[in-house]
């Protein structure tokens, strides 16, 4: 994933949703971002099906397709679908961002794994893609760069892109695979099934023990013709020291029979615990010296996304002020009435206060505004934070024009004067407002009040004078 492409997509928003940061890779039919999510504020890759693709009603289908397959597998070491999109112009897949370097990377960097660590890196990968099978779902396309390794040890299995229910056993004029891991019987134009998967995954395994690709021809006739007739090396013949369990698994896996291959990644799966049961920790360890540990294969990141949640709370307040700065300068450019929704701060007095229309409310001129502190309307509720310093207002009518202050001691007053000024007004307005400006009921006279209060003499003198006669009284004896 070089760091040095460019697109022009970049910095432009989905949907009004992800935005594209950073273009990580380009494919034969989508281009790969690393996208932010901006409502849930996470970071995602978003895969963009090409424009010449995408008006394709068939190539947008099999697209759709692979969101539905790919979502639907759920493990922790394959990467999971978030959202997917397609309409007339616009296909694209939201992924899980995994921070890492894929696996074809790492081998390119460090060389060879040991074989302690290339068995641990194989586990999880069949772990993942065993969840598929079980489903009926081949990968169709695996090889080092579909494999992720996070910075923090995970390994996934991503870019389900070629993925087929296995008892469909579609076949295709066209071959669409990575020529370097396609299994023989679809070079061939036989359909594919889980063991194709394996195929794939027997040369990933030579390539984690050796550093290098079994077949390096690049032209496409021999690629495929090896595939077809040619032995498949052994691991050992380049590392010498290799245990024989490392080079029978090879061979197993990238038998040219499909019968004679492990029949799915769980079969593989047991082989491998198996395996590494049995090895020596020397035979594991082999080259341990130079090669390092399990832990030494997570790798480095140098992204600069956030990653604990402060840190992204940090960054979305960031964002925030970024665009209220740039909102201030659009409206104070082309004096436009820009509505935004307002949030605690000192505003600038001179400057016209908009409140989100979600609340019904309407622009004001905070100058103006003073003039109804004293008498606020039952309609006229804004909450505190919502509102800065003096942001009333009347629906439906004009606001009454305050009183202005002399004209030679108005030009005396800083701007620092009037904010305090509009915050002792704004203090004043709230104290008052807790003040009823009218009754629900009228009050009582004073005959009322006589009335009321004799009326209570009477019932407490009745209830006392029956307690009596009832309880101590001649009304005690029946």
């Amino acid at each position: 994933m070089s760091t040095s492409l460019t697109d022009p997509n970049l910095g432009k928003t989905l949907d009004g949703r992800y935005r594209l940061d950073h273009l990580l890779a380009l494919g034969g039919m989508s281009r790969i971002y690393r996208a932010m999510d901006k409502r849930l504020h996470r970071a995602v890759v978003v895969k963009v099906l090409n424009d010449n693709y995408a008006s394709e009603h068939t190539v947008r289908e099999r697209f759709e397709s692979e969101a539905v397959i790919a979502a639907n597998i759920t493990h922790p070491n394959v990467v999971s679908i978030r959202d997917h999109n397609v309409s007339d112009n616009l296909v694209y897949l939201v992924m899980e961002y995994v921070r890492g370097r894929n696996l074809e990377q790492v081998i390119q960097e460090r060389g060879r794994f040991t074989p302690r660590q290339a068995l641990s890196v194989l586990e999880q990968i069949c772990h993942g893609l065993s969840a598929a099978h079980s489903e009926g779902i081949i990968h169709r396309d695996m090889k080092p760069a579909n494999v992720l390794l996070s910075d923090i040890g995970e390994v996934k299995v991503t870019d389900f892109g070629l993925a087929r229910a296995a008892s469909a056993h579609t076949q295709s004029a066209t071959l669409v695979a990575t020529l370097s891991h396609v299994s023989p019987e679809l070079v061939s134009g036989s359909p594919a099934d889980s063991r194709s998967d394996i195929y794939a995954l027997g040369i990933t395994i030579y390539q984690m023990l050796t550093g290098q690709a079994p077949y390096t021809e690049s032209n496409a006739a021999a690629l495929m013709k090896h595939h077809l007739d040619s032995s498949m090396p052994m691991p050992s013949d380049l590392v010498p020291g290799l245990a024989q369990d490392l080079d029978e698994l090879v061979r197993w896996c990238t038998e040219k029979d499909p019968e004679k291959r492990p029949q799915d990644a769980s079969l593989l799966l047991e082989e491998i615990i198996q395996i590494r049961s049995t090895l020596t920790d020397g035979q594991l360890d082999l080259g341990a010296e130079q090669l390092g540990g399990i832990e030494d294969l997570t790798p480095q990141t140098s992204t600069h996304m956030p990653t604990t949640l402060q840190q992204r709370l940090d960054a979305m307040q960031r964002e925030r002020e970024d665009e209220r700065e740039r909102l201030w300068l659009k409206r104070n450019s082309d004096q436009a009435e820009t509505e935004y929704e307002v949030e605690d701060g000192e505003l600038d007095p001179d400057q016209t206060t908009v409140i989100a229309a979600a609340d019904a409310t309407e622009v004001l001129d905070l100058r103006d505004a003073q003039a109804t502190l004293a008498q606020p309307r039952a309609t006229d509720v804004v909450s505190d934070s919502e509102i800065n310093a003096t942001t009333v207002y009347s629906r439906g009518s004009e606001l009454e024009k305050a009183e202005e202050p002399e004209a030679d001691q108005s030009s005396e007053l800083s701007v620092r004067g009037q904010k305090r000024a509009q915050k002792q007004a704004a203090k004043k307005w709230r104290k008052e407002a807790q003040v009823p400006t009218h009754r629900l009921s009228k009050p009582r006279t004073g005959s009322q009040k006589f009335v009321i209060t004799l009326m209570w003499i009477i019932i407490i003198a009745l209830v006392t004078g029956a307690g009596w006669f009832f309880g101590r009284g001649p009304g005690t004896i029946i």
